[in-house]
């Protein structure tokens, strides 16, 4: 199992069948409706912490179908709230910033967020 994983599913099951979310960075060719991309971008141990112990940085994109900017701030305002909602609920992760992107050609509207969750990891 990845270390998004838990994640993943934690956003699949809170978030329900209006969304798609992807374990995984991927294209956003084909994006139909509300989108989130999960990955893993850091491990880190902590210095206090018992062995074994170690924080995990992790990104979440959020994409919208939309490309009128209107539809596509309420869509993603609408998503974010969402996110937000699930994430807040649980106390293994935390929102430590956001940053709303517009590409270039103002066809691809998204919000960027980065958590922060502890794990532990054990020999197998």
């Amino acid at each position: 199992m990845s270390l998004q994983a838990e994640l993943a599913d934690l956003l699949t099951t809170g978030l329900g069948t209006g969304f798609k979310v992807a374990p995984y960075p991927g294209t956003v060719d084909g994006i139909t409706g509300p989108t989130v991309m999960v990955w893993t971008t850091d491990l880190k141990h902590l210095p206090a912490a018992p062995n074994g112990r170690y924080q995990v940085d992790f990104t979440v994109l959020l994409y919208t179908a939309h490309q009128d900017p209107q539809r596509a701030e309420d869509d993603l305002s609408a998503s974010l709230e969402a996110v937000l909602g699930v994430l807040w609920q649980a106390d293994s992760y935390l929102l430590t910033g956001a940053q709303r992107t517009v590409s270039e050609d103002n066809k691809i509207h998204s919000w960027t967020l980065t958590l922060s969750g502890g794990i532990t990891l054990t020999e197998a």
